[in-house]
């Protein structure tokens, strides 16, 4: 039906209703809304070009003539063929005040899209300035919007347009607005964000550090960018924010990741004092972060060995009160070791750490802290006090066994002395401790004539009991490789003699822990001694055969 037909329809009909006695205007206008609802309804079959899902750009007076009413219908259609599962057309551009720029030309709709969202139409006012102005009577049958809402059930309710000034659509160019672009937010937070840009330095004033800075920020971007990211089409890119910002973020991010710490030692080792210099800058406020740091304890351990004692001290300055807290730290105790390697004198990380020295020895990495110590310190004094109140006790710990046998090879004098004294009261007891043993056969090995000998003398004594027993023969094995001629005959005088008619030598080539005693005697003793030992056992040499043990020993001498 076209819109002359339609016209002449609605007049006809309003010139009939005329012509009914007392039908009021409320009665006429819900007849010609049932009558124009059913026109739209059917009249359109096809779908045209689509609008923007405008707000409330339609309000309905008290008093309808056919003009509004006709402008009503066709805006009413036009919005119907929208269709959200369909291709929409480029949106027209809205400005503040609902005007229209968007160049329809001929199109036979532009008449009415202008008047749609024109400000200037008597036929469509602006909401601002007629909502509060005219009344809607609640008698009146459903209206435009509430129609588009029937229409539309899954689309969201229409109401007046309140928002913010913006120069673009509503669907919009991302371009248009003032916000961070994607590659920025995927490589800061919004916390962290900062514009304007800097300006380029003069290439002729351009500092020494430069190139380091100008690698930072090439291996920061490569690594951070994403595949669909400017940065891998356009280095220049970068240039649009704050370089020294970006710097020095990446020079804490990429000493945190793998690649990046291997990137930064490589470049350290290879750069200059003043871009070491610079680097240390960047990075100051974030190093007591990355002491902590799976892979940033390597590049903090990486400039003290590169860098000036000065630059050293700045570094230390960082981490002075946390000695402690960092000593017990995975990563950060590694850190503790380098400073105290590097760093002279060590007066105050030694007043940090007194009073905490026990609990340093018994930590998995504390106890590492207090061995470098013992090897730098000059005056050790500290670290001796606390073991000679625990001696036993620290000598039959997991980690307090390290530090005892540190202080054993970096003492001098009789600093140890004392300590070593109540260890030797206590041998017996630490030959057959775990831990304990590796302190006695430390002291074999590195101690004095006299602490050696008091120790010989006590495990030949009980040599066949002790070299039965699981971490007792690590030490007999010891004494046996350690001792002197005259110290392996008292061995093999002790293991001949004959318990229920066989001798213990041949028991112990058959037992699971003494036979690794047999065979340390066999490689060490003289060829007369050897010859006394093969007599010894050869008139058991079947038995011994059949032995999973004593195979090895039977290998040697038959």
């Amino acid at each position: 039906m076209s819109f002359d037909k339609r016209k002449s329809f609605i007049n006809k009909f309003k010139q009939k209703n005329d012509n009914k006695n007392g039908e009021n205007d409320t009665d006429f206008e819900n007849n010609v809304f049932r009558v124009t609802n059913r026109l739209y309804n059917e009249s359109f079959n096809t779908r045209c070009t689509s609008a923007p899902p405008v707000e409330k750009m339609l309000v309905e007076d008290e008093h309808i003539n056919l003009e509004e009413l006709n402008n009503e219908i066709n805006y009413a259609a036009y919005y119907r063929r929208n269709s959200r599962n369909e291709p929409r057309l480029p949106p027209p551009n809205f400005y503040m005040l609902g005007q229209s720029s968007f160049p329809y030309g001929d199109n036979s709709n532009a008449s009415l899209v202008r008047g749609a969202f024109s400000s200037t139409s008597s036929k469509a006012p602006l909401l601002s300035e007629t909502v509060n102005t005219i009344s809607i009577r609640k008698t009146h049958a459903p209206s435009l919007l509430d129609r588009i809402d029937e229409d539309h059930p899954y689309s969201e309710k229409s109401s007046e347009y309140k928002g913010p000034s913006r120069t673009t659509t509503p669907i919009g160019n991302a371009m248009g607005f003032e916000s961070p672009t994607p590659i920025l937010a995927s490589i800061f937070s919004d916390e962290t964000y900062k514009a304007p840009p800097q300006a380029q330095e003069d290439s002729l004033l351009k500092p020494l550090y430069l190139g380091f800075k100008e690698d930072i920020l090439k291996f920061g971007i490569k690594t951070s960018s994403t595949q669909d990211s400017p940065f891998n089409k356009n280095t220049e890119f970068l240039y649009n924010f704050d370089q020294d910002f970006l710097a020095k973020t990446f020079c804490i991010d990429l000493s945190r990741d793998q690649e990046g710490s291997r990137f930064i030692q490589k470049r350290l080792e290879e750069g200059t004092e003043i871009e070491r210099i610079w680097f240390l800058s960047q990075i100051e406020e974030a190093v007591l972060e990355l002491t902590t740091d799976l892979f940033g304890n390597y590049v903090i351990q990486k400039l003290f060995d590169l860098c000036v004692n000065r630059q050293r001290q700045e570094i230390l300055q960082r981490l002075k009160g946390r000695i402690v807290s960092l000593s017990l730290h995975m990563y950060g105790c590694r850190v503790i070791q380098k400073v105290l390697d590097m760093i002279s004198p060590l007066d105050d990380i030694v007043e940090e750490l007194k009073g905490n020295i026990l609990g340093l020895i018994e930590d998995q990495n504390g106890n590492h802290v207090v061995q470098k110590c013992v090897e730098k310190v000059e005056n050790r004094d500290f670290v001796i006090k606390e073991f000679e109140q625990h001696a036993c006790k620290l000598a039959k710990h997991r980690y307090g066994c390290r530090v005892i046998q540190r202080l054993f090879e970096f003492s001098i004098n009789n600093e140890c002395s004392k300590m070593i004294n109540l260890i030797l009261e206590n041998t017996e007891d630490l030959i057959e401790n775990q831990y304990g043993n590796y302190v006695i056969q430390h002291l074999i090995e590195h101690g004095r004539n006299g602490e050696r000998g008091i120790i010989m003398e006590r495990v030949i004594n009980n040599s066949y009991e002790l070299s039965t027993h699981k971490f007792a023969s690590n030490v007999i094995e010891k004494c046996i490789v350690e001792g002197n001629d005259l110290d392996r005959i008292k061995f093999l005088e002790k293991f001949v003699v004959k318990k229920n008619d066989k001798p213990l030598l041949v028991t112990m080539c058959m037992d699971k822990f003494a036979n690794y005693v047999v065979q340390r005697l066999l490689e060490v003793l003289d060829v007369n001694s050897k010859e006394k030992f093969v007599e010894c056992v050869k008139p058991y040499s079947v038995e011994l055969k059949r032995s999973v043990y004593a195979k090895h020993i039977t290998s040697k001498i038959f």
